[in-house]
This record gives C-alpha cells, structure tokens and sequence, in this order.
C-alpha cells in the first residue's frame, strides 16, 4: 500500500515558529473562536491548494503554539479547524448528507460539539459554501458523498507550549522566521 504524502502546515502566528519548514500556511487566529464569529475561521483561512491535498486524501499536519500549560489544543484548532473540515464535508455530501452523517455518529474531531455542526451548516456564507463545492467538483468529483476528512485520520494537530514573551510576539517571530529557527533551537 502506498503511503500517503504528509504536508506540514503551519498556522499563523506561533505556528510558523513551531515548525519552520512547513508547506503550508493557514490562518485560524484564536480571537475568531472567543469572539464567537459566524465561522470560527475567516474565509480566507485555506489556500485551495490546501483544500485540493485534502480532498486528494493527502495527510495533513498542521502545527501551533500555546502559553497555556493546561491546553492540549489552540482555540483555533479546538473550534476553527473542526468547523472548516466539516463545511468541506458538507460540500462532499451536501447539508442532508452532512446531518445525516452526523446522525450516524460521524465526526470531524473526537470533541464535536453541536455548535461546530451548526456553525459549518446554518452560519456558513453561502458564497463559501459555493466554493467549496466548486473545489469539490474540480478536485474530486468521484468522492461527492463517499470522502469524510476528520482530525485524527486526515489533520493531525501538533500544538507546542512557548514562552509568554514569544505569543503573538510579531517582531521576534519574523527574526527567527528569517534565521529559519524554531522553538526547538532555542
């Protein structure tokens, strides 16, 4: 069996410095989820060349950081992530085959909560919906209602602990961006 190619992906801000080699560069900003914004993530949080490896079944590992001894997981990757990944399955099964997946016990993540479901089904804009259908039918017309994409068998979250004076920390960031360091050299 052939394995599957493994894209690294960071997510802006403290992503970048996590894993500095990374393919891929998604922005699920934290103060989207606390804000409790319509989506959780911005639309423009996915490049559709993202979108495209994921609907291609490529394994995705997206990298963030956090000051916050206690959390396993970003509100980002809490919120923002599981409800991207479940408005691109409702663009491969559409919004009666998305519930009734989830009626079966189908989910996007081990913690899927109601509110993910309504966000990427009721909150959604219908022009993002449209474009994720639309890469549905350019990029895998023939997994229309068959492909389910879910953290752990598809994303795998990856989330460092870093020091305060790191978090958000623009200028620090940019210089250990531009000396292609990491959190782990430090």
């Amino acid at each position: 069996m052939k394995e599957k190619e493994v894209l690294h992906v960071a997510n802006m801000t403290n992503g970048l410095i996590v894993y500095p080699d990374y393919d891929y560069i998604v922005y699920f900003p934290s103060s989207y989820t606390a804000a409790g914004t319509p989506l959780y993530f911005p639309e423009f949080a996915v490049p559709v060349d993202l979108i495209k490896a994921l609907l291609e079944e490529k394994k995705v590992i997206m990298y963030d950081a956090t000051i916050h001894e206690n959390k396993e997981l970003t509100d980002a990757f809490l919120k923002g992530v599981p409800t991207f990944l479940m408005a691109l399955n409702r663009a491969l099964h559409g919004t009666k085959g998305l519930l009734e997946k989830v009626n079966q016990g189908y989910k996007v993540c081990p913690w899927q909560t109601p509110d993910i479901v309504h966000h990427a089904v009721y909150r959604l804009p219908k022009h993002y919906y449209k474009f994720l259908k639309k890469c549905v039918k350019l990029f895998a017309p023939e997994k229309r209602g068959k492909l389910w994409i879910s953290i752990p068998e598809n994303v795998e979250l990856v989330v460092e602990k870093i020091d305060r004076h790191l978090n958000d920390n623009y200028e620090e960031i940019a210089k250990m961006i531009k000396e292609g360091k990491s959190i782990t050299s430090l």
